[in-house]
């Protein structure tokens, strides 16, 4: 049996098939969970479908909180003095200090470390793939002469 006979019988059988069917119990769960959110208070639904006046006043407790968070900020801020700013400052700079170094050690160990193995690595992987190209090529041959002699 060739390519395309085998297309049309699968394309026929196919074809003889029912069409699908939802269950029974669908439409009445769906209806039941249409019911439960129509039925649950405002607040409980999504925001997109709150009153125009609770999402008006939402959006506007939202700016006055983050308002107030960035006075807080702002203020935290501020309360450094010299000191605490120097201090702050020597902070930040030995945590940067100590990220370059650890950059700059990943990036020694991966240039010892991988670079000197990549080569042998990619080796391994190209005769992984031939031998996954040739095992599959004959799998296909196999399967087309048992196909051949039914």
């Amino acid at each position: 049996m060739n390519r395309d006979d085998l297309e049309s019988l699968i394309h026929r059988r196919l074809a003889e098939l029912p069409p699908p069917r939802a269950p029974r119990t669908l439409a009445p769960r769906v209806m039941s969970q249409v019911r439960r959110r129509r039925e649950s208070p405002w607040y409980g639904q999504p925001w997109i479908a709150w009153p125009r006046v609770w999402q008006v006043v939402s959006v506007g407790l939202l700016v006055v909180l983050c308002g107030a968070a960035w006075d807080v900020v702002e203020g935290a801020l501020g309360i450094f003095d010299s000191y605490g700013a120097t201090r702050l400052g020597t902070s930040i700079v030995a945590v940067t200090d100590t990220v370059v170094v650890l950059a700059d050690s990943a990036r020694i160990l991966r240039r010892v470390i991988l670079e000197s193995i990549v080569g042998y690595l990619m080796a391994v992987m190209a005769m992984v793939y031939m031998a996954s190209a040739f095992l599959g090529a004959a799998l296909a041959r196999l399967l087309q002469e048992r196909e051949v002699g039914r």
